[in-house]
């Protein structure tokens, strides 16, 4: 399998430059990879889930962003990213072999809303999205602990939504099995 952790670090410093009309046709540029993934199961829109969701604003200009890339770029959270779902694929593939999931996953990682409480204070500033096959969307707004863990969730969105891994929070034993996101057994 294929891991690529997309640069939107570099993305949304380009799209915060522009003028907030061209904001949202630079979003969906951002979000392209996503969406040519989704389209495969359906009508979903990455835009519009972003703008509905926990994302950045894109209505109007909000000083704290640009710090928060800095934040996201000196925590190095990208290579936190690709190093953690380096090591999932490694032992998920090597725990259960044949295991199957998507010839290549893509992985955006988009500021998020910091005036969103579900975010900022229900999740710890960070939130990962891997229910279809082949897309990782992680929002985050850098905290001590989301810049710290947004590369377990997304570990996390690999293992659990891309392969197919039950976990039994009772005993905190995690099982690669059942059916996997592209519907294949791996038992």
């Amino acid at each position: 399998m294929k891991i690529v952790v997309h640069d939107t670090a570099s993305a949304m410093a380009e799209l915060f430059r522009r003028p907030l009309e061209e904001q949202p046709d630079a979003l969906r540029e951002m979000l392209g990879p996503l969406q040519n993934v989704m389209s495969t199961v359906g009508d979903l829109d990455t835009y519009r889930m972003h703008t509905m969701g926990n994302g950045f604003r894109i209505d109007r200009e909000d000083p704290r962003y640009p710090t928060a890339l800095r934040q996201l770029r000196n925590a190095g959270v990208r290579d936190r990213i690709e190093d953690c779902l380096g090591a999932a694929w490694e032992r998920l593939s090597g725990a259960v072999p044949g295991t199957r999931s998507a010839g290549t996953v893509h992985v955006v990682l988009v500021l998020g809303n910091p005036d969103d409480d579900l975010l900022t204070v229900r999740n710890a500033g960070y939130l990962g999205m891997g229910g279809i096959p082949g897309a990782i969307q992680l929002t985050i707004w850098p905290t001590g602990t989301s810049l710290a863990k947004t590369g377990y969730a997304a570990a996390h969105e690999l293992g659990v939504r891309e392969v197919g891994v039950i976990a039994f929070p009772s005993s905190g034993r995690q099982v690669p099995g059942a059916v996997q996101s592209t519907g294949t057994s791996v038992r």
